[in-house]
């Protein structure tokens, strides 16, 4: 799903990640014999790994509350406040894009499951930063 995600950054277009994974899936789908049906699962697992208002199937919409599992852990925010202190030096900038994240991946939440195993952690952190800021 992130597949590009170091390159797109690393060209300034973090945000375009998605869009370059998409198309590097497509192009590796094309050296297998995959039923076009499954090979379009795969590829809108990609594509809506950062959640859709209506998935595409069960797949996709597993994907993305994965892609959200993985970040709303301890370890995930924390391995992002690494990322975050050696691109801004500013902590006021990171705690806003931290917590602009971690509200991001708690909406995309779409499994009941997934959303009571990560409240805590979310809430966790979330106070943890409101009691920074003061």
């Amino acid at each position: 799903m992130d597949l590009k995600l170091l390159e797109a950054q690393s060209l300034g277009q973090a945000k375009k990640h998605t869009e370059m994974a998409v198309d590097a899936t497509i192009e590796m789908l094309k050296d297998y014999d995959i039923d076009e049906e499954i090979k379009k699962n795969i590829i809108n697992c990609v594509k809506e790994h950062h959640g859709s208002s209506k998935y595409y199937s069960i797949e996709s919409e597993i994907c993305a509350n994965a892609d959200c599992y993985k970040f709303l852990t301890p370890k995930g925010i924390l391995a992002y406040c690494s990322l975050l202190g050696r691109r801004y030096h500013n902590l006021d900038k990171e705690w806003e894009q931290l917590e602009y994240k971690m509200d991001e991946k708690y909406n995309i939440i779409s499994l009941q499951t997934v959303r009571d195993e990560l409240e805590q952690y979310y809430r966790l952190f979330k106070e943890l930063l409101e009691n920074a800021k003061k």
